[in-house]
C-alpha cells in the first residue's frame, strides 16, 4: 500500500518549541523572555534561520495576499467608504505606466 506522499498536519502538541515561538512572534504574542530566547536560538543554528527566514516571507505573502479581504471587511464593518478603496478599478493615472495618450489630431 503506497503512503501518503504529503506529511501529517501536526497538532500544536506536536509543534516543537522553536516553531511555535516563531508563529507567536509572528502574531506578536512573544514578552521579552521569549524574544530574548528566540533571537538565541536563531544565534545558535543556522536551520533555525532559514526557518525563520521562510516564515516570515510566508508571513508577509499571506498577509498581502489577503490585504483585499481584509479591507473589504472593514469597510463592511465600519462602514468608511474610503477603507475598501482597494477594490476600486485602478484609473490609468493610478498605474505605474498608463497607456499611451493618443497624438494630438
Amino acid at each position: 500500500m503506497a503512503q501518503d506522499a504529503r506529511p501529517a498536519l501536526a497538532s500544536e502538541a506536536g509543534v516543537d518549541a522553536f516553531t511555535q515561538l516563531v508563529v507567536r512572534y509572528l502574531d506578536g504574542d512573544l514578552d521579552p523572555a521569549e524574544i530574548a530566547e528566540l533571537k538565541r536560538l536563531l544565534a545558535e543554528a543556522a536551520d533555525h534561520r532559514e526557518s525563520f527566514v521562510r516564515a516570515c516571507r510566508l508571513h508577509g505573502a499571506l498577509h498581502e495576499a489577503f490585504a483585499a479581504r481584509r479591507a473589504q471587511r472593514q469597510a463592511a464593518q465600519t462602514g468608511d467608504p474610503r477603507a475598501d478603496t482597494i477594490f476600486q478599478e485602478p484609473s490609468a493615472e493610478d498605474t505605474l505606466y498608463p497607456p499611451p495618450k493618443p497624438p494630438p489630431a
